[in-house]
């Protein structure tokens, strides 16, 4: 059986498509794609937050943790951040944008801060860390963090986390372990008014690295006569435990979080 030939010709009045150059601009959408990290474009800093893809160059992990809030909107997300100590000292000021999109593709909450990093002494740990917090309502969140460093460098990394109700008469957070941030964060005291220490977005330590466990915890008023007990508790591997500490404090030291 034979098939219908077709003849395509071209219509008077219709050019044909140019042919792309090597060197014409990339187009908005194929310039997402691009390696952010090259220091011959100038991206802007909030540029891969709104891509979905993260964006390799400036190397970064995170660790995104709730905590309760005494004040509206009631929750935070302590954001933990760790880059290279190499890679962070090379870029000097880095500029963080951090975003709390839901699931519904919507940003509920954005939060900008930099922290100026220097170059690593010999013998100093093979990361550095910094880090903020960013508040919202309970949900379903993915937490986007995106770097700029003064050099041109930029990256982004993004985590998922779900943001619990805190409207019993105990609010636990989560539990981190932290330490302080080297750097000098421009908002760290957001940081500091739920959360002591820096979290660390990593769980391989150093053997000889210092170290604190942390939990943010909020009373309500309506408990806040009564005692409260904490009991620190370590899990080995092998399934044994053994108690670190125990604590019994006033449940009013707890009316914000601590």
């Amino acid at each position: 059986r034979e098939h219908p030939r077709h003849e395509v010709e071209q219509r008077p009045g219709i050019a044909p498509p140019e042919p792309v150059s090597s060197t014409a601009p990339a187009a908005p959408m194929a310039a997402a794609l691009l390696p952010v990290a090259a220091p011959v474009f100038d991206t802007p800093p909030d540029a891969p937050i709104a891509s979905p893809i993260q964006a390799r160059g400036l190397t970064m992990r995170i660790v995104a943790i709730p905590a309760p809030l005494a004040s509206d909107p009631s929750a935070a997300v302590i954001v933990g951040i760790e880059l290279p100590s190499a890679q962070a000292g090379r870029a000097g000021r880095v500029d963080f944008t951090v975003a709390a999109i839901d699931e519904e593709g919507k940003t509920r909450a954005r939060l900008r801060f930099n922290t100026n990093f220097t170059p690593p002494r010999p013998g100093a740990p093979a990361w550095t860390h910094t880090g903020s917090r960013i508040d919202v309502a309970p949900g379903r969140y993915q937490i986007r963090v995106a770097a700029s460093g003064a050099d041109k460098t930029q990256g982004s990394v993004f985590t998922e986390l779900t943001v619990p109700k805190f409207d019993t008469e105990l609010a636990v957070g989560g539990l981190a372990l932290g330490a302080p941030a080297p750097g000098a964060a421009g908002d760290s005291d957001r940081l500091r008014d739920v959360l002591p220490l820096v979290p660390f977005a990593s769980r391989d330590l150093a053997h000889d690295a210092t170290v604190e466990a942390q939990l943010p915890i909020r009373v309500s008023s309506k408990a806040a006569s009564n005692p409260l007990a904490i009991i620190s508790t370590l899990a080995r591997p092998d399934g044994t435990t053994g108690q670190l500490g125990r604590a019994t404090a006033s449940a009013a030291q707890y009316g914000r979080p601590t």
